[in-house]
């Protein structure tokens, strides 16, 4: 499967963001429309610093340390409440830590993954985010 990596430099190079994409057809990274895309998505890693790719990347400690400092929204609640508050406290966190579930920085109307399927529509491609890896210079 054909790929590509977009890297992104922010901040006068405070912050670095590379994003792998992989795809069907070879040509598509070379048209202006893909990199338009992958550059939006690199741009959009930069400024919502996502932690995951999607749900399925949470891990266990990263969960349950949310988990635990929301705990005291749902001590007093009844089984069925408590269940309702921890899958809503589930989407909030999935929409401010994974990158697919995040409302895209361009467009707060639309979630990332909503602009991945725009793109495909647009591109007539099958594209994916791999991985992607954000770096940022911290201060001594």
């Amino acid at each position: 499967m054909p790929g590509y990596i977009a890297s992104y430099l922010h901040g006068n190079g405070r912050i670095g963001v590379l994003v792998e994409f992989a795809f069907r057809e070879p040509t598509t990274s070379f048209t202006d429309e893909f990199r338009q895309f992958a550059h939006h998505i690199a741009l959009h890693v930069a400024g919502m610093a996502p932690l995951f790719l999607d749900s399925s990347d949470v891990d266990e400690q990263s969960w349950n340390q949310e988990l635990e400092s929301a705990r005291g929204s749902f001590a007093n609640l009844d089984s069925s409440a408590r269940w309702d508050q921890v899958r809503a406290i589930r989407a909030r966190f999935e929409e401010r830590a994974c990158l697919m579930k995040q409302p895209f920085v361009r467009d707060a109307g639309m979630r990332v993954e909503q602009y991945v399927e725009e793109a495909n529509r647009q591109l007539l491609e099958t594209i994916q985010i791999v991985r992607f890896t954000r770096y940022e210079v911290t201060s001594i």
